[in-house]
Parts: C-alpha cells; sequence; structure tokens
C-alpha cells in the first residue's frame, strides 16, 4: 500500500526540522529564552551519527510507502554552526545519504542560523548544504 501525507507548505515534500542544541552565541530578543542560551552542551559527534543513522532508516521506511519520494531536512537552534562537531556532522550526513540513499529518494539540506560564522564554516555550510536562512 501507497500513501501521501499531506505538508502545509506544497503538500508534497515530508518535512524534518532538527533541533541541534540551545547553544548560540547571540541573544536576540526575538528569540524566546527557552530556544537558546550559552551554556548548553553540544552534542557530541558519536551523538549526532547516531541520530544520523536512526533518520534515514525512519525516512526510508517512510519513503517505502509514499509516492512522492522527496524529503527535506532542516537544521536549527539555538545555533547550529556553534557545535565545535558540525562541519564533520554535516559531511557524514551527506555521505551517508550519498552512499545509501540517494538511488532510493531525494533529500534536500537546509539551516537556519544567524549568519555569524566563520569563513570555514561559511565554505562547509555552502558545500554540503542547499539551503540557508540567515535568521
Amino acid at each position: 500500500m501507497s500513501f501521501d501525507t499531506v505538508d502545509l507548505l506544497d503538500g508534497n515534500v515530508f518535512q524534518v526540522t532538527w533541533d541541534l542544541g540551545r547553544r548560540c552565541n547571540y541573544d536576540c530578543s526575538y528569540c524566546p529564552s527557552h530556544r537558546h542560551d550559552n551554556f548548553s552542551p553540544h552534542a557530541s559527534l558519536e551523538t549526532l551519527k547516531g541520530n544520523v543513522d536512526f533518520l534515514y532508516k525512519y525516512i526510508d521506511l517512510y519513503m517505502n510507502h509514499r509516492y512522492f519520494k522527496e524529503t527535506s531536512i532542516s537544521f536549527t537552534g539555538g545555533e547550529p554552526t556553534v557545535n565545535p562537531n558540525f562541519i564533520p556532522f554535516i559531511k557524514y550526513l551527506k555521505e551517508e545519504y550519498r552512499e545509501k540513499y540517494q538511488t532510493k529518494w531525494r533529500a534536500g539540506f537546509a539551516l537556519t542560523s544567524n549568519g555569524a560564522m566563520s569563513a570555514k564554516m561559511a565554505d562547509a555550510v555552502m558545500e554540503h548544504l542547499d539551503h540557508i536562512t540567515i535568521s
């Protein structure tokens, strides 16, 4: 049996919004205090990889029952790029997708960021993610 779910944006893409943690390097007035802080621990690379593996298995199972096989995975927080594991994390994310799932379903990768990042981080974001929203 196959089905499609309803997506309020365009009706087709399966949306995943992944909150990578509360740590942030800013204290913007529009961001509620329960969404950010400057002291929460960063997720370890091992934890992030384990979550990627779980997420991809879940999406793969879900896509087996859909007609429209596309997902959008976007990252938010706090500020995701302050995690020192962010670059190896997004590299792993894309490598796992290319190796195991690219031929089965399409995925887009996005980030919501405050934009305060090093040139090295910006290069990694541009290389591995499809879209960035500067908030």
